[in-house]
């Protein structure tokens, strides 16, 4: 491909080997202990080895542009080898006792050790406990009651988990720069840690299972409580130290909230049948604790900040932006701030939003006639904001919908209810009008004789089009590219018809279904026109979430399925 980067084209070939082995065994007792009690227990272990091999190698000059070949480069081919690889054994062991069928002992404990922990906490355990009721069978329910089965649920549990290989040693890796004509080799720049320790999350759930009037409701809520501590975190050392991070244990996050799943049972009838069911979920989390002397964490990013402090949530995004009237006692409040027609840009890190959602919303129905049936599924996620770098790039050349306000009609105008026809400005340099100038939405400052800012003004300077997109959408400003990442998808459509058995009893078969499916038919999103806003950014070895940056573009999909039984 050929880009400002690489003007005569780049070529590049990527293996990527992936391997996972998992050796498991497992033992099962089962004991009717007497009449009213049932106890049941398990035992088993696991290894599992996982290998991730990549091998890359890239011309990044071509001789000739369009001929991809590593005999057509000018310059030496950059090469990039990553080999990490992970073991963990496990044994484990779970169990219930149950009485009469309507009250449950659950619980469980495993213990893992890992490769990617120091020799001296490399074995961490975690357990949990779980108590369910069955409310309709302990408790005689009225013969014709709406009540057709009611549980409610306690539950505690701990989870343990490792850390990326090689945070333990001070590896060497295959640099992109070359000494001469010879490649070269440099050290990590993260400080290991050798005394790591597992993460460990605890968390605490509540929740209750009641159906009504024969199953046609049904109503399962949950509300949960976690605390995460021991996050394994790379925070950022002084140059004088040779290294640019060090590995920690450190952070205290707590995640609350509920999930809420109704079914319904509108329609029943002996050829016809409607089932359908709302899956709500809403999350809140916290940062509670980091570590002395570390007041906020910078965690990810791609052209946004990723940042914790204490009081604040994960997935908070900080970036740079434009100049905004920030005194509340002002009318203007809020307003962009613009310098000779042209906004001013803020420098400063500020927060522009969090990528978490406000909540999700699944909606799925399964509707069945005869020997036909159709499924579709509906997924609402309300909030959060994500960052296109994709839009703001686009913007700097004018292939966005934006750019197009004010364009003079040489340059793709005149638009209806974008370009202003009427608005036209002069040039100072030789005197000649332009009809493609742009007054911005905002104020300009009102300075006194000493030059102090006294107040604001309703913006009047005119500028030229293509000069207020160039600065006003640059990668610079980043709460520009913020928008609401509301959507509505159709994510799934499915179409069974189902042989009749009649038309099978003389075959071999037992059953023939034959299905059409399509997958996200349909998309609306609140703000985000440029794309799907469900899509994620890869940087560092890793997805970054609320971030779209050249991300390639979602697909529709559509095929079918025979599904054959004998």
């Amino acid at each position: 491909y050929s880009t400002q980067r690489f003007p005569n084209g780049q070529y590049r070939e990527d293996k990527i080997n992936f391997n996972e082995t998992n050796i498991d065994f497992l033992l099962n007792y089962n004991k009717q202990v007497s009449e009213d009690w049932f106890a049941s227990a398990s035992f088993g272990g696991n290894r599992m080895i996982r290998k991730n091999h990549f091998n890359g190698i890239s011309a990044n000059k071509l001789i000739i542009p369009g001929v991809y070949s590593f005999t057509n480069v000018d310059g030496p081919l950059v090469q990039s080898i990553s080999r990490p690889e992970q073991q963990i054994n496990s044994l484990y062991g779970l169990g219930q006792i149950a009485y009469r069928n309507m009250v449950y002992l659950d619980f469980t404990a495993r213990n893992d050790w890992s490769s990617t922990l120091p020799e001296s906490n490399n074995s961490y355990f975690y357990p949990s406990v779980s108590l369910s009721t069955i409310l309709t069978d302990m408790f005689d329910v009225p013969t014709g009651s709406a009540l057709s089965f009611a549980k409610v649920r306690l539950g505690w549990a701990q989870v343990g988990s490792d850390t990326d290989p090689y945070r333990l040693s001070d590896p060497y890796f295959f640099g992109s720069s070359q000494w001469g004509s010879n490649g070269t080799i440099s050290p990590s720049n993260t400080l290991p840690n050798f005394d790591l320790k597992p993460e460990i999350q605890t968390s605490y759930e509540m929740g209750a299972d009641v159906r009504l009037l024969k199953n046609r409701i049904g109503i399962d809520f949950t509300y949960y409580n976690s605390i995460s501590k021991n996050q394994i975190l790379a925070i950022d050392l002084p140059h004088s130290s040779g290294k640019t991070s060090r590995v920690i244990n450190a952070g205290k996050i707590q995640n609350q909230g509920i999930e809420l799943m109704l079914n319904l049972v509108p329609v029943k009838t002996k050829y016809f049948n409607w089932n359908t069911t709302f899956n709500f979920g809403k999350n809140r989390n916290e940062v509670l604790e980091l570590i002395d002397g570390v007041d906020q964490y910078v965690y990810g990013g791609n052209g946004i900040t990723l940042l914790a402090q204490k009081g604040g949530s994960l997935g908070d995004m900080w970036g740079t932006g434009v100049k905004r009237v920030s005194d509340e006692n002002s009318p203007y409040y809020g307003e962009v701030i613009f310098t000779k027609g042209f906004v001013g840009e803020d420098n400063k890190l500020q927060k522009l939003g969090n990528y978490n959602p406000d909540f999700t919303l699944g909606i799925n129905n399964d509707l069945s006639f005869k020997n036909f049936s159709l499924s579709f599924l509906f997924d609402w996620r309300q909030g959060g904001e994500l960052l296109s770098r994709t839009r703001l790039i686009a913007a700097t050349s004018g292939n966005v919908v934006e750019t197009l306000w004010g364009r003079s009609p040489e340059f793709g105008g005149p638009h209806p209810g974008i370009y202003d026809s009427g608005l036209t400005w002069t040039d100072e340099t030789n005197g000649q009008t332009y009809t493609d100038g742009i007054i911005g939405a905002g104020v300009k400052e009102v300075f006194d004789a000493e030059g102090n800012v006294t107040g604001y003004a309703p913006n009047d300077i005119i500028v030229h089009a293509n000069a207020y997109h160039n600065n006003r959408y640059r990668r610079q400003n980043e709460s520009e590219g913020i928008y609401d990442a509301t959507f509505v998808k159709l994510r799934e459509v499915r179409l069974t018809y189902k042989l009749p058995k009649s038309l099978l009893e003389k075959s071999f078969l037992t059953t023939l279904d034959l299905s059409l499916i399509g997958n996200n038919i349909w998309l609306w999103a609140k703000e985000f026109n440029h794309g799907d806003p469900e899509l994620l950014s890869f940087g560092g070895g890793r997805y970054v979430p609320g971030v779209e940056n050249a991300t390639v573009p979602s697909t529709k999909s559509f095929g079918f399925s025979l599904n054959v039984g004998f």
